[in-house]
């Protein structure tokens, strides 16, 4: 009696809401979008060394203005240091 029960009542459910069909299929996960990659950052434009005044040592000219000497003494070469006149930088040579 307990399985005519339960087959009738299966019965029924399938009467009600139709025969069962198989369960949609979920879309395979999509390949994620990669962020746009910013441009390359140009290349540093090379610091200008100054030019050095002739028989006057720890002086030298601006690469930038050739208004006045600069005087560098007390920094080492390649110390980056900044012209008075344009201040923009450049290193001692």
């Amino acid at each position: 009696m307990y399985r005519s029960v339960l087959a009738a009542f299966a019965l029924l459910v399938v009467s009600i809401h139709g025969a069962a069909s198989p369960l949609p299929q979920p879309e395979p996960p999509s390949k994620p979008e990669e962020p746009a990659k910013p441009a390359a950052p140009a290349a540093p434009a090379e610091t200008p060394k100054g030019i050095p005044v002739p028989g006057k040592p720890g002086f030298v000219y601006s690469p930038y203005s050739k208004e006045g000497i600069i005087d560098v003494t007390g920094f080492p070469p390649g110390t980056k240091v900044r012209c008075p006149y344009t201040n923009k930088a450049f290193l001692v040579p």
